[in-house]
Formats: structure tokens, sequence, C-alpha cells
């Protein structure tokens, strides 16, 4: 849901809207902590999806930062 507000002289908000539809069904909601991020524009989120059947492996990513500045570079 969002809900826009103001402060001015009295906080002051506007009527709630749905973001997201089904986002409970589908995406997975921690009670251990926030599954999710927000953009810093606002305009985009990040959140984890719960897989249908658990995966059996982890993948493991090594000097992810050096591979991403090679593609970069190659871009």
């Amino acid at each position: 849901m969002s809900v826009p507000t103001e402060l001015d002289r009295t906080f002051q908000f506007g009527r709630a809207t749905v973001v997201l539809k089904r986002a409970a069904e589908i995406y997975w909601l921690s009670t251990a902590g926030r599954a999710y991020d927000i953009s810093p524009d606002g305009k985009r989120f990040l959140m984890l999806k719960e897989e249908q059947e658990a995966a059996a492996r982890i993948h493991v990513v090594q000097n992810w930062f050096r591979e991403l500045q090679r593609l970069m570079a190659t871009s």
C-alpha cells in the first residue's frame, strides 16, 4: 500500500492505494526481517520470491565485483 503524506503545519495523509497486488501470496514476507527494499527514487522494488520447490543447491559467487567490472567494460 502507498499513502501520500504532507507535512505543513500539521501532518496530513491522503487516500491509500494498492502498489503491489497479491504481494503476500507471491513474495516471501519474513517475520525475522525485511525481505524487500525500495529504490531511492521510490519507483522500483527488490523483493525475495519464494520458490515453489526449495532448491537443493546453493550458488556461491566469488569476486562478483570484478566480474561486474568486466561486464561493464564490455558494454
